[in-house]
């Protein structure tokens, strides 16, 4: 009973290291950037900028206050939306990175951009 316990110990150390591996080598993306681009057109919208420092990251955002996942609206990295009057815009940055040692793509996302926008 003691070899099985122990066996069971190092196949679970086997697997945690690459689980560290990955932590080590998929840092978090960057938290989008909110900026407006335009002041508020005939008080129904306006526009905002969506930024992120991190190179090569993939941009999505919501304007109804759910949290952005990778199936909602993409824009480009300095990309432009227009926010309905009282809409909240959300945005979160996500970014991929290939890890070897499980021989897939793992997809880490960063914090969420928030801002409700009013025209008056």
């Amino acid at each position: 009973m003691r070899k099985i316990a122990l066996s069971f110990l190092v196949l679970a150390a086997i697997i945690a290291v690459p689980a560290l591996q990955a932590v080590q080598v998929a840092p978090q993306p960057a938290t989008p950037t909110l900026s407006v681009s335009s002041r508020c057109v005939t008080t129904t919208y306006i526009t905002v900028t969506i930024r992120t420092t991190t190179s090569g990251a993939e941009l999505r955002y919501t304007l109804n206050g759910t949290q952005p996942t990778r199936a909602d609206t993409p824009i480009a990295n300095g990309g432009a939306v227009n926010v309905p009057n009282g809409h909240t815009l959300k945005a979160r940055a996500y970014k991929s990175y290939w890890i070897s040692a499980w021989h897939t793509l793992v997809w880490v996302a960063s914090d969420v951009a928030t801002s409700t926008y009013y025209c008056s």
